[in-house]
């Protein structure tokens, strides 16, 4: 079972929608897939060579939201090098906007800048508990959407 959070800003009427997602590659690390959070997408995460979360960020410059894919040391990677996932996140990923960071304990954090990929300038992270990046009010929780 997954949950979808509806949110929407008290001031601005920013939206969006929160949907705790993870990606993870098939076995000859061609094919992305990006799954919510269940115990199903988990498992197959799990099994993969190379998996992590992904979060959201907003640019106000552009108005629009970049798609952050995020691999921590809890995350499969086996012995990938930084700039071999990197090429496969790029080679993979359908996004237009979207940026790789690596949260890793023992290897290298470089390129983590909070900067969009587009225009140069600084994000703001989006999650359950932020402010709106718009405007920076509060956030009410419109609605919780339940899917099997």
């Amino acid at each position: 079972m997954a949950l979808i959070d509806k949110y929407t800003c008290k001031n601005c009427s920013f939206e969006f929608e929160y949907k705790d997602l993870i990606f993870y590659f098939d076995d000859d690390l061609e094919k992305i897939t990006i799954e919510q959070v269940t115990k199903s997408s988990l498992e197959k995460a799990g099994k993969s060579s190379l998996s992590g979360r992904i979060d959201e960020a907003y640019c106000r410059e552009c108005d629009d939201t970049v798609r952050v894919y995020i691999i921590t040391d809890r995350d499969n990677y086996t012995s990938l090098t930084n700039d071999k996932i990197r090429e496969k996140i790029d080679a993979a990923s359908e996004d237009e906007l979207y940026r790789i960071y690596f949260w890793q304990d023992d290897r290298s954090r470089d390129n983590n800048e909070d900067i969009c990929p587009k225009c140069g300038k600084v994000l703001t992270w989006i999650s359950d508990d932020s402010l709106c990046p718009k405007c920076g009010n509060e956030l009410k929780l419109d609605e919780i959407i339940v899917k099997d």
